[in-house]
Formats: structure tokens, C-alpha cells, sequence
């Protein structure tokens, strides 16, 4: 070998070794590059993701308050007064039966003459009952059957439930009546009935009325207080077959010793409340002027 093949060789050489590094070169900038575009990658899903979780999060928090404002709403039937009232009546429906029902009810001529009264119906929560196996209809408690003649036919322990909902609108009423419960009147029908009574007796405060329409007084109820001063209207039919009156007498014995208590038994009445009835609604309006004079 002569001095210019050795020279070449080396030349060789360094080509080759120019040419590894630059491969090598080229090989880790290309995983770099990778790395760097699995991390921009787990950048953009991480970012994806939580852009993702923020909008379910808005999403969620904007149906569960359009579901409570439903609710809300779904809950009243409101009938504001043309005036500024000074009292408000609350009314409870029966068993599947519907607020709207007795909305025509008051907007009598009562109503049209007594400007200062401001009417809420109460819509009950939709549930199931056992009564004819019901599904999703509105309820205040659970009834076992019909008719309504001891206490193995109703669910006391739903009542309470409800009560705390009648309860809980009740006061929220009394702070704009500057906190005066006697300018509210708490009425009902039916199942209605029974939760106006239940809660009139056994609330600490004495409300300004209590209408009851074919109710009954629950048994398990502990009157509280002296009601002497609270002014009851109970309503029933003779030949009720749901709330049969001699039941109906025997649970309200609690509380007809109380001096505020008046009976209104109607001969040839069922259960279901006629909307037109006349004597009925003479017999309210005569008790509401009583209640708010």
C-alpha cells in the first residue's frame, strides 16, 4: 500500500464517519421531533379533555337549574291579585287531581269582588300508589285503598314528608305578610284536606283558616297548642264513599271541642267536589269574609 491509498482510506473513513453522525444526528432529531409531537399531542387531548369536562360540568349545572326552575314552577298555580293583597290562601288537590281544576273554583265572584287576596295551588309530587297500582301521579301520600276508614289505608309517614313542603311555602308567604301567619288560609280537597288539617293542628303558629273538603284528621296527628283560635270549615258529603263521614266524624273528634270549628255536611254529596256547586261556594265566601275581616 502506498502513502496515497492510506490517505484515501482515511478520507474513507471520515466520509464514513461524517455520514453515521449525521445519520445519527438525523435519528435523534427525528425521535425529539416524535417526542416533542406526543407531547403537544397529549397537550391538545389533556386540553380536549378538559375543555370537554368544563362544558359537561356548564351543561349540567344549566339543566339542574332549568330542572329546579321547572320544578319551581311546575310546583304553583299562582293567581296574583289585581291590588296589593293583604292575604293569601293556599290550596291543596286530592289524589290525582289537578291544580287548574279549581282555579275556576275560586275565581268566583268572590274573588272578582276581594281584590286583596292572592291565591296559591299547590301542585303534590308525582309518585307512584298503591291504590289501583296509580303511576306517576300527583300525591301527597300513599293510599292503600279506598275507602279511607282506619289507618292500615293510608302511609302517615308520607304525609310528613309532604308536610314539610306545604310547610316550607307556607313560610316563605308569611315573610312578605310581614310574618303574620293569621293572614294565611290553607285549604284542600280530599288528600288535601287531610295535610290542611293535619298541618294546621300541629303547627306551632295559628293560621288564619283551615277549609277542609271531605278530609279526614290523620289518627297518629298530636294536636299542638291550643286551637281555640283557629277558625276550621269542614266539609263533607253525606254519602261520601272515599272519606265515608262516619270515619270522617270519628277522626275529627280531636278537634271539634276547639270553639273555632264549624261542620258543613252536604245531604246527596259524593266524594268528587262540583266546581258549580252553589251552597259550597256561598258556604267559602262566608267563611273567608269571617277570615279576613
Amino acid at each position: 500500500m502506498n502513502i496515497e491509498d492510506g490517505n484515501e482510506n482515511e478520507f474513507k473513513d471520515d466520509q464514513d464517519n461524517d455520514i453515521e453522525d449525521e445519520l445519527q444526528k438525523m435519528i435523534n432529531e427525528q425521535k425529539h421531533s416524535k417526542s416533542k409531537q406526543k407531547k403537544i399531542i397529549i397537550i391538545i387531548i389533556l386540553s380536549i379533555l378538559t375543555l370537554a369536562i368544563i362544558a359537561c360540568v356548564v351543561v349540567l349545572s344549566i339543566m339542574i337549574f332549568q330542572k329546579d326552575n321547572k320544578s319551581i314552577n311546575n310546583e304553583l298555580l299562582i293567581i296574583e291579585p289585581k291590588d296589593k293583597y293583604n292575604y293569601c290562601l293556599i290550596f291543596l288537590h286530592g289524589l290525582n287531581d289537578k291544580a287548574e281544576r279549581f282555579k275556576t273554583f275560586f275565581e268566583s265572584v268572590y274573588f272578582s269582588k276581594k281584590n286583596s287576596t292572592k291565591i296559591i295551588f299547590i301542585r303534590a309530587p308525582i309518585k307512584n300508589v298503591t291504590y289501583k297500582n296509580l303511576k306517576n301521579v300527583g300525591s301527597w301520600f300513599d293510599i292503600y285503598s279506598f275507602p279511607l276508614n282506619s289507618t292500615s289505608t293510608y302511609n302517615f309517614e308520607d304525609a310528613k314528608k309532604s308536610k314539610d313542603i306545604i310547610t316550607d311555602i307556607i313560610n316563605k308567604e308569611v315573610k312578605l305578610l310581614n310574618g303574620n301567619y293569621s293572614k294565611i288560609i290553607l285549604g284542600g280537597h280530599s288528600q288535601g284536606a287531610c295535610m290542611s288539617l293535619y298541618i294546621g293542628y300541629t303547627a306551632d303558629y295559628i293560621l288564619g283558616g283551615i277549609m277542609s273538603l271531605c278530609g279526614i284528621f290523620f289518627e297518629e296527628a298530636n294536636i299542638v297548642g291550643d286551637k281555640d283560635r283557629l277558625n276550621v270549615l269542614l266539609f263533607n258529603g253525606e254519602i261520601d264513599v272515599h272519606m265515608p263521614l262516619n270515619y270522617h266524624n270519628k277522626t275529627v273528634e280531636k278537634i271539634s271541642s276547639f270553639s273555632g270549628v264549624e261542620k258543613k255536611y252536604y245531604s246527596n254529596v259524593n266524594h268528587f267536589v262540583n266546581t258549580s256547586f252553589t251552597p259550597l261556594l256561598l258556604d267559602i265566601e262566608a267563611f273567608l269574609n269571617k277570615t279576613q275581616n
